[in-house]
């Protein structure tokens, strides 16, 4: 726990800019008001057909969050060197483009149509989609790091020795009532569980199908971690140093903007603590740990409480 406690004087040291924060901070929150007050996502959304023009959408909505961030990186920090090289630009464009192509693609129905009969077809759908989006995340962090990296870093977080187990499992566990308080509103189970949304009854003959989805589930989070704190830290890093941690939380809490709002909100302070953890720390795996067991912790809360 001192370890994790470093990192954080350690990033508070180098950062030394507490209004740059402060102006990250209001603009997530300036950005969930006018998001959940009006839908802004869910409506945009709805109005296109074309996987060609969601793709072009969420290259603009993620492009927003990005340039934002950098702008007010640029204004309080005078390290704008980056602002000057390809790289950087080349890099920007490859996170932003893999976010939108993931965001814009859903080939689950297509897929699951032709080896699931109807019953199951619905959560063939949703594991192919999970399976999808760790593949899509996975690829462009795995041809960067290939081509740029592999000589200085193992793959972005994945490091083979020296992480400590124990701060991050007593942070699940301080976690978790706060999961079992939450799931009784109305907005979590109107999200969760995610299993739910396959139409499959989660009892003890349906034990085998629930594992399928809750594994394909969870690797869609281990690359939610490499792409955001892997990928977008330690690639960044190489530009901004630690400032690369603030962008990489704001377009997180982005991609949380169909999800409930309290979750959404959270992102973004668990996104940045998460960052400062991988940048510090050199590791995803405390990340992986921490985020893949919430989200195991919030399904099983759902579940009990539906099944109360």
């Amino acid at each position: 726990m001192r370890e994790i406690i470093g990192y954080f004087r350690a990033y508070w040291r180098d950062e030394r800019h507490p209004l740059y924060l402060l102006c990250a901070t209001l603009f997530i929150a300036f950005s969930l008001f006018v998001n959940y007050g009006w839908h802004f996502e869910g409506r945009a959304i709805s109005s296109i057909e074309s996987c060609y023009g969601l793709f072009l959408f969420y290259m603009a909505f993620f492009s927003f969050p990005y340039a934002v961030s950098m702008a007010l990186h640029a204004a309080f920090h005078r390290e704008r060197g980056h602002l000057r090289d390809p790289g950087f630009y080349l890099l920007s464009l490859i996170i932003v483009a893999g976010l939108a192509f993931e965001a814009s693609t859903d080939i689950g129905p297509s897929v699951a149509g032709g080896i699931a009969g109807q019953r199951y077809a619905h959560l063939f759908a949703l594991c192919v989609n999970n399976l999808m989006q760790a593949l899509l995340w996975f690829i462009p962090a795995f041809c960067y790091w290939y081509v740029r990296d592999r000589g200085r870093m193992a793959m972005y977080g994945f490091m083979k020795k020296g992480f400590p187990l124990y701060p991050y499992a007593l942070m699940l566990l301080a976690l978790a009532p706060l999961v079992v308080f939450f799931s009784g509103g109305g907005d979590f189970l109107r999200a969760y569980p995610r299993y739910a949304l396959s139409g499959i009854p989660a009892d003890a003959g349906n034990a085998g199908w629930l594992f399928l989805f809750e594994t394909c589930y969870g690797l869609a989070y281990v690359s939610v971690e490499l792409y955001f704190r892997g990928f977008m830290v330690m690639a960044l890093r190489r530009y901004l140093g630690h400032g690369a941690i603030v962008p990489m939380a704001v377009v997180y809490c982005y991609i949380h903007f169909q999800k409930p709002f309290m979750e959404a909100l959270s992102s973004f302070f668990g996104g940045m603590i998460l960052g400062v953890i991988s940048c510090y720390g050199g590791s995803i795996y405390g990340g992986i740990i921490v985020h893949l067991g919430t989200a195991w912790m919030m399904e099983a809360a759902a579940l009990w409480r539906l099944q109360q």
